[in-house]
């Protein structure tokens, strides 16, 4: 494909992502169920969901910093409560691979032609996984601090 066509693929793969959300959000949710009965991503896969679109739409050379700007937010306000809550990393990693599966399936059904598309879809979705993994991991060594003071203060 020409750089035009890549172009063109994108926006259509941006569009269909906005126009399909319940059918993506649907099917996500059914497979994530099939491996946990409540997915970790439950509550978040529509907010991430609605990011896609305009990442998509504009891509350039600084895909992944946007990409990670808007999925640091996001994650960083749900880690907290997911550390306190027992939350597994790997979890979280292979339900964002799956939304992106799900995304690609949605995306050549709708005839979004093949192309690069599927490596910026790719890059969009490994910086939300490096993001909610780098909110995890912070809010975990947070709570690993407030645990030390809690027990020096107790001691």
């Amino acid at each position: 494909m020409t750089p035009s066509e890549d172009s063109a693929a994108l926006r259509l793969l941006s569009e269909t992502i906005a126009q399909g959300r319940g059918e993506i959000e649907r099917r996500w949710s059914e497979r994530a169920r099939e491996v946990e009965a409540v997915p970790a991503l439950a509550d978040a896969v529509s907010d991430d969901l609605s990011a896609l679109p305009s990442l998509l739409a504009t891509p350039g050379a600084d895909l992944a910093e946007r990409a990670r700007e808007s999925w640091t937010k996001a994650a960083e306000a749900r880690g907290g409560a997911r550390v306190r809550g027992g939350f597994d990393g790997g979890r979280l990693v292979r339900e964002l691979m799956l939304l992106r599966q799900v995304v690609s399936e949605v995306a050549h059904e709708r005839g979004v032609p093949a192309g690069g598309w599927d490596a910026v879809l790719a890059d969009a979705i490994d910086a939300a996984i490096g993001a909610a993994v780098e909110a995890h991991l912070g809010a975990r060594e947070r709570e690993v601090r407030r645990a030390v003071v809690m027990a020096a203060v107790v001691a």
